[in-house]
């Protein structure tokens, strides 16, 4: 019983959950029935909503652009005005020197900063009004910075006459700090921007100095210069042309210096620049004055070493490694100093032409005007002494001699030099090699005299007139710039020739000398004759010819008036003098009267008598 029980139960249970499934079955279908429709609603509500989203969002999309639009054009309405504060600021050239030209420059550099930025922006491409607005600011400041610049150079810039500073001892002009300055500042600004003005500082210096300089010209041309008077020393204006140059070359590359730096490749371009038209112009006066001395050697030659002096000065003060212009006036010196080599030429053959015009009366016995003229123009000449050295430096000793058919004539007769020490000596040294010229010049001079003296002058006059010049030149030369160039082997030249006048002065004494020379040798010779008579013939000719000549010689160096050249008396006297003991021994032994009766006859002097009358002469 209790077994069917249990089946009953289990079947209960069974119907009530086959009871509840038909239930849940029911309800899902209702459930079911019931997305369904609610499924074919929201279908529906999609259908009508979805239009609505979709314009929605185009509403929200078009609300972005537009918010983006009013944000661009904010901005650009704020860079608008930031653009028109520029453009009022840099196109007024009068809010330069407001601001100054650092800050000027600043706000250019701002603006070149600001066009690099919306450059490179896309939303502000678009926009090419903004854009050009800028780019036309930054053109107009820019362009009134290179107006200022070029404006502030020609106020600081105005040529001048160089001579009146350089006569006073003043400086050129030099620039301002701050313009200095300022112009660091321009001319940087134009480099960092690949756009260089070097060239407005450049032709603004350049033309300075080639106005100035033209000031000066005109006192270096031909019409400056008189042709027919033998060239007066610095009377011609290149050297003041040269060493005005030379303060404008140590100023412009003082100033590049301070402008650019020590940059020595770039400084020499900038300065190449500024001295090329100021070069040329003076190579032109270089050239011009080499002409003018060609064409006169004789009266102008000695311009030339001025003309060398100036080239000398002008490298010395460019610096070597600006190889343009130093090699240029390298090339220009030396033809100038091979050209100057034929002045020394030029004056030796002018000697020579002097005294073949030269006209000597046969009685002459004064100082030879032509003689201290040439004496005076070697002096003259002798003054360039440094130039002398530069030209002479490479020359042969004597070649300044001609040896073809214009060879002067007083060369062939005699020349200091042989039998000297001078051919020992170094010839590669320029002193020597200019004492030697000068020793030359200085033969021509006096040789040359000799020469046309013995065609002209009595043979008993020559002596007293060589000596007589000999002696005016050698004081000239003592009290000169000749002293000190001739050297110790130049004075043992010099003295060579004052023994030879010596000797040709003295030749009329040595010959009535001889006369009391000779009559050693007469008692040698007859010692021991009987002849005695004949003997003392010979001795009462001797003294008549010794007295005849010698009042002769006497009466003719009366005649020369030595009263008025104490020096040259004394010398004279000085060197005749050997006669006096000479005549005193011959007198001891003939003219006492122990030797032939009627003495008064032949001997017509007494040793004192015969002192006092040397004395006399």
């Amino acid at each position: 019983m209790s077994g069917n029980q249990l089946i009953d139960v289990d079947e209960a249970d069974a119907l009530v959950l086959e009871e509840n499934l038909e239930k849940l079955r029911s309800n899902c279908l209702i459930i079911n029935k019931g997305l369904n429709i609610i499924s074919i609603k929201s279908n529906q509500s999609e259908l009508k909503i979805k239009p609505l989203i979709n314009e929605t969002n185009k509403l929200n999309l078009y609300k972005s652009n537009i918010d983006n639009i009013l944000s661009i054009v904010n901005e650009v309405k704020d860079y608008s005005s930031i653009i028109a504060n520029y453009e009022q600021l840099l196109i007024n050239p009068n809010n330069l020197n407001k601001l100054g030209t650092a800050k000027f420059i600043k706000k250019l550099k701002d603006c070149d900063l600001l066009y690099e930025q919306l450059n490179q922006s896309d939303k502000f491409i678009k926009f090419k009004g903004l854009m050009n607005s800028l780019v036309s600011s930054i053109k107009l400041g820019e362009l009134n910075l290179k107006t200022y610049f070029e404006l502030s150079l020609n106020k600081n810039s105005k040529s001048f006459d160089p001579q009146k500073l350089i006569s006073s001892n003043k400086p050129f002009p030099f620039l301002s700090n701050n313009a200095i300055q300022d112009y660091k500042l321009i001319l940087n600004y134009f480099q960092e921007k690949n756009q260089p003005i070097n060239n407005i500082l450049t032709d603004n210096r350049s033309k300075l100095i080639v106005d100035s300089m033209a000031i000066l010209e005109p006192f270096t041309k031909n019409s400056a210069i008189d042709n027919k008077k033998f060239y007066t020393k610095s009377s011609n204006g290149i050297i003041n042309y040269s060493e005005a140059l030379i303060c404008f070359i140590t100023n412009e590359n003082s100033l590049i210096q301070e402008i650019y730096g020590n940059d020595n490749i770039e400084n020499f371009k900038i300065l190449n620049k500024i001295f090329e038209i100021s070069i040329e112009n003076y190579e032109k006066v270089i050239k011009n004055l080499t002409n003018l001395v060609e064409s006169n050697k004789v009266r102008l030659g000695m311009l030339i070493f001025e003309v060398v002096e100036s080239l000398e000065m002008i490298l010395k003060n460019i610096n070597v490694e600006n190889k343009i212009f130093y090699n240029q006036l390298s090339n220009l010196l030396e033809q100038t100093r091979l050209f100057a080599q034929t002045i020394l030429t030029e004056y030796i053959l002018y000697v020579d032409r002097r005294y073949s015009e030269l006209q000597l009366s046969p009685n002459e016995s004064t100082v030879c005007d032509t003689t201290i003229d040439l004496t005076n123009k070697l002096i003259d000449l002798a003054s360039y002494r440094n130039q002398l050295l530069f030209i002479i430096r490479d020359l042969r000793t004597g070649s300044w001699i001609p040896t073809d058919n214009t060879k002067p004539e007083w060369f062939a007769s005699f020349t200091s030099i042989r039998g000297t020490k001078a051919t020992q000596l170094d010839h590669k040294d320029p002193k020597n090699i200019l004492s030697s010229y000068i020793s030359d010049s200085l033969d021509g001079i006096l040789i040359g005299l000799e020469v046309k003296a013995k065609s002209s002058i009595k043979k008993s006059a020559i002596g007293f007139y060589l000596l007589l010049n000999f002696l005016k030149v050698k004081t000239i030369v003592e009290n000169s710039i000749l002293k000190k160039l001739l050297l110790n082997i130049g004075y043992e030249r010099l003295g060579k020739i004052e023994k030879r006048f010596l000797g040709i002065f003295l030749d009329n004494w040595k010959k009535i000398a001889s006369y009391l020379m000779d009559i050693t040798v007469i008692n040698s010779s007859t010692a021991g004759s009987n002849n005695l008579s004949k003997e003392k013939e010979t001795i009462k000719e001797k003294f008549k010819k010794f007295n005849d000549e010698f009042e002769e010689l006497v009466k003719t160096h009366k005649s020369f008036n030595m009263k008025n050249d104490p020096d040259l008396k004394n010398y004279i006297y000085k060197e005749i003098t050997f006669i006096s003991p000479l005549y005193l021994r011959f007198y001891n032994k003939y003219g006492t009267g122990d030797y032939f009766k009627h003495t008064e006859k032949y001997v017509r002097f007494t040793p004192k008598e015969f002192d006092e009358t040397l004395k006399s002469i």
